[in-house]
């Protein structure tokens, strides 16, 4: 009862927002946890996995597809594949001849852009840059994509299947570029890189002076204010990221030691929060851009993770405490 529960929560939130698909490498590691438990009932527990996750996703399609009565259902990784496109090197491979054009006109655009990012002189420095230019190229990929109706944007198909193609024959082509791309979102997070100083304002402005030059790339550009300082996250990642590093040593470490037993089931949930988490930036940084508000939407899980470990500290301490005052 409670997996099925527990995986009807993931099926909603995959529902709501498609960066809940991060949740589903967890629940391999969840069977292999308990798969000695479940000796017996071992196809039960994986029904109890699989049916709510299976049943939100059925559901949810089938929603869209009486709302909007389109054959063609975009997806929103395709459009941020192809911005990403635009952002590496080497220059994309367009599969079509007839789409050269389209695509030069946007990765000429965005030249500057790239060759700011290659010789960016820090890593927050490249970081913000990445995050504004694929946020910018979004917009880009946005208006290729879709026109306005009255009520809604309506899909234009064939401008949709050139970016879709686009994109992903880029990543087959450039696989290292795109990786080196979302591990760069992927330590943004870790490191918290909009919690800056205003020393760093002064000097990112003055690195991306030469965007005077384009001024409707600048003007269509987020950039961070000049005026105040942003909030200082740095210490809430790094405890994250420690916590999750440690719940996981400590977790294999008492697998290998005992092998016949369960680990903790604290430092395993300890563990397993760490892990989504992990999964879950790993995911945007792939197929999306970095913004801080996707970290902090899933602070439960960051919560859960620190709370747990540092409950497990204190009491294994506590316990040999009185352990060893027992035997003085």
């Amino acid at each position: 009862r409670l997996a099925a529960v527990s995986a009807l929560a993931c099926g909603l939130a995959i529902t709501v927002r498609p960066a809940g698909l991060s949740l589903l490498p967890i629940w391999p590691i969840v069977l292999w946890f308990i798969w000695r438990r479940c000796t017996g009932w071992r196809v039960c527990m994986v029904a109890a996995i699989a049916i709510p996750i299976a049943l939100c996703s059925i559901i949810e399609s089938q929603m869209w597809r009486a709302a909007h009565g389109l054959g063609l259902r975009p997806n929103r990784a395709d459009l941020h594949i192809y911005n990403k496109a635009l952002l590496i090197e080497p220059e994309p491979v367009v599969p079509d001849g007839a789409s050269a054009g389209f695509v030069a006109e946007d990765r000429a655009f965005f030249a500057p852009a790239r060759a700011l990012i290659a010789n960016a002189p820090d890593f927050q420095t490249r970081i913000f840059l990445l995050a504004n230019f694929e946020h910018v190229a979004t917009r880009v990929a946005d208006s290729r994509v879709f026109t306005r109706g009255k009520d809604k944007k309506l899909l234009r198909a064939a401008p949709y299947q050139i970016v879709k193609q686009v994109g992903w024959a880029s990543v087959a082509a450039s696989p290292v570029a795109w990786a080196n791309n979302a591990l760069a979102h992927y330590w943004g997070y870790w490191t918290a890189y909009s919690s800056y100083d205003l020393d760093f304002v002064r000097r990112f402005y003055a690195y991306i002076k030469p965007l005077d030059d384009h001024p409707r790339l600048k003007d269509e550009s987020n950039y961070l204010p000049k005026n105040r300082v942003g909030p200082d996250r740095r210490w809430i990642m790094t405890s994250v990221l420690l916590a999750s590093m440690l719940a996981l040593g400590l977790v294999a470490w008492q697998r290998l030691r005992d092998g016949s037993r369960l680990p903790d089931a604290r430092l395993v949930v300890a563990c397993l929060c760490g892990l989504m988490v992990h999964g879950h930036f790993l995911l945007v940084g792939l197929f999306g851009f970095i913004l801080m508000r996707y970290a902090f939407a899933i602070w439960p899980l960051m919560v859960l993770c620190c709370g747990l470990l540092l409950d497990w500290m204190l009491k294994s301490c506590l316990g040999a405490w009185k352990t060893r005052n027992a035997r003085e």
